[in-house]
């Protein structure tokens, strides 16, 4: 993986209809870019990210928030 964005940042997509994403159906997508510089925040988020995002009680809580703002406070309290 190479880390080439000229700023580090998220993009959130929720839908209230399932995406098929690789064959399974996607409430959310997320975008994630790092620059060289902030590289280092790629492990304190990734990994804490993918584990919040595996249990599907996460999901129906993070599909229901009606803001930006509301999904970033609901991951920080899963």
């Amino acid at each position: 993986m190479k880390m080439h964005a000229n700023k580090t940042g998220l993009s959130v997509l929720i839908s209230d209809k399932p995406i098929t994403w690789d064959a399974k159906q996607v409430h959310i997508v997320m975008m994630l870019c790092f620059n060289r510089e902030e590289r280092f925040i790629f492990n304190e988020v990734f990994e804490p990210l993918t584990m919040v995002l595996g249990s599907r009680e996460n999901i129906k809580k993070l599909v229901q928030v009606e803001s930006y703002q509301e999904f970033i406070e609901m991951l920080t309290v899963l």
